[in-house]
C-alpha cells in the first residue's frame, strides 16, 4: 500500500484536499511537495502520531507540532542565502502556530551551502521563537551548530530545545523520511 493508500484507509484528515491539490495542479514541485507530505504523513501515523494534512496554518500538523515542506533548487547561486530566507518565510508564514519545523527537501542546492548558513539560520532562530528547527533532507557540506545526521539527512535545532520537543522529527528522521508502505 503506499503513502496516500494508507492515510486514506485510517481516515486522515485532510486526505481528500491533498489528493485534490495533486489532481489539480500536477507540475512536478506540487507533485513532490504532496507526495512528501503523504511520505511524513504516513510515517507519522505508523510512529503513533495522528497526522492532519493541510491544516488551516502549514502542510502538516503532528499533534502538537506544525511541520512545513519545501524543496530547494539549484537555480542561480547564493544556494546558503535562498536556503535561509525559504526557512525564514516558512517561519513567517508560520508565527501563529506554537511550535514548528521545516523540511527542506534537496533538488541539487546543497551542494552550494557555504558556512554563510550558519549564521543566518543562527539569527533565523533568534527571530522566530516557534521555529524548532530544521530538516535539510541530503547532504548538506556545512557543519552546523546541534546538527544531527541521519544519513543523507541533517537536523538542526534551535539552542537549549529539550529532547522531548525534537523525539518525533528523530524518529521521522530514523526512517529516512519514507514509510516502508512508500
Amino acid at each position: 500500500m503506499d503513502a496516500l493508500g494508507l492515510l486514506a484507509a485510517h481516515h486522515v484528515q485532510g486526505i481528500a484536499k491533498l489528493r485534490g491539490h495533486l489532481t489539480n495542479n500536477p507540475s512536478r514541485d506540487e507533485l513532490r511537495h504532496g507526495l512528501l507530505q503523504a511520505r511524513l504523513a504516513a510515517q507519522a501515523l505508523l510512529a503513533g502520531v495522528r497526522p492532519v494534512l493541510e491544516p488551516p496554518v502549514g502542510d502538516l500538523l503532528l499533534g502538537d507540532v506544525l511541520l512545513e515542506v519545501r524543496g530547494l533548487n539549484r537555480a542561480g547561486g547564493g544556494t546558503s542565502r535562498r536556503l535561509v530566507r525559504a526557512i525564514e518565510l516558512k517561519a513567517k508564514q508560520t508565527r501563529t502556530a506554537p511550535a514548528v519545523w521545516v523540511w527542506i527537501e534537496d533538488d541539487g542546492a546543497f551542494a552550494g551551502l557555504d558556512d554563510t548558513a550558519v549564521p543566518g539560520l543562527e539569527r533565523v532562530f533568534a527571530t522566530w521563537p516557534h521555529l524548532d528547527g530544521v530538516v535539510l533532507s541530503g547532504e548538506v557540506p556545512v557543519a552546523f551548530p546541534r546538527a544531527v545526521h541521519f544519513g543523507p539527512q541533517t537536523v538542526v535545532h534551535r539552542p537549549d530545545l529539550s529532547p522531548a520537543r525534537y523525539a518525533l522529527i528523530h524518529r521521522l528522521c530514523t526512517a529516512g523520511g519514507r514509510p516502508p508502505c512508500s
